[in-house]
């Protein structure tokens, strides 16, 4: 990993994180030292949200300690990040997107490789910034006493995050114009699906309205014979449905056909 972790990657996560500066049980709150005896309900924490092996029932932490930690645990989440997404990608990223990411990473991991992936990573590598900061307002929810709940406290952080990926957000073309342009003009938002184009959609159904004249065809193929067999006037009846559905399909490909020809 090449690149240094940004100066406002420690400043967002010391703001958002509590500093606790003893080994403590994160199943409990407030935090409570815990000490040689304590079972251990959750995993013990210190410092800035550290955990792992050096954190040790009865520790006392200083604040070099907790600091130490800390750029651990940041780099820990640049190597995370790296390996999800790419080095290419994040070396894309502006100062500011990478501390907001980085922020995401050490607040929450990348996911659980044994589930599908969060789509923000896709949207990442994808180079579709516009679109990170509505996957990172999703985060928002955990499981409290077996209930999945929306809490505060990660509203606030995906919020900080959020505002922080903005400050440097670029668009695709350098020109600011007057809101009595933009008042005018279309300003439709971003699909929240990038990749998804019309051409797609208008091809698909080009592709069903299509199969209507040849069901037809096999309609009247099979309906002298459908009176001898029960299957046959089952076929026959779903083949007209499914012509039904294609004739829906054709009247909004033929309209899709038009307006793209006004335009």
């Amino acid at each position: 990993m090449a690149r240094a972790i940004p100066k406002v990657a420690f400043e967002i996560a010391k703001d958002k994180e509590t500093l606790v500066l003893f080994a403590y049980d994160d199943a409990h709150f407030p935090p409570k030292q815990a000490m040689p005896g304590d079972t251990i309900h959750g995993t013990l924490t210190a410092g800035y949200g550290h955990t792992g092996p050096d954190v040790m029932v009865g520790m006392m932490v200083s604040q070099f300690q907790a600091d130490d930690w800390l750029s651990d645990d940041l780099f820990d989440a640049a190597y995370k990040l790296e390996k999800k997404v790419g080095a290419d990608a994040v070396s894309e990223l502006s100062e500011n997107q990478y501390a907001a990411l980085l922020d995401f990473v050490l607040n929450l991991g990348t996911g659980n490789p044994a589930k599908p992936e969060w789509t923000i990573w896709k949207r990442v590598r994808a180079r579709a910034w516009d679109q990170v900061p509505l996957e990172m307002a999703k985060f928002v929810n955990a499981t409290i006493d077996g209930k999945l709940v929306k809490l505060n406290g990660l509203v606030d952080r995906r919020n900080a995050e959020i505002g922080l990926w903005a400050m440097q957000e670029k668009g695709t073309v350098n020109q600011s114009v007057p809101s009595s342009v933009t008042r005018a003009t279309p300003t439709p938002p971003t699909s929240a699906a990038p990749g998804r184009s019309k051409a797609l959609i208008v091809g698909t159904a080009g592709a069903v309205a299509g199969a209507g004249p040849l069901i037809d065809q096999v309609s009247h193929a099979i309906a002298p014979y459908a009176g001898r067999s029960q299957y046959l006037e089952h076929a026959l009846g779903l083949l007209a449905i499914i012509a039904s559905i294609c004739a829906v399909v054709g009247i909004f490909y033929v309209r899709q056909q038009a307006r793209n020809a006004r335009n």
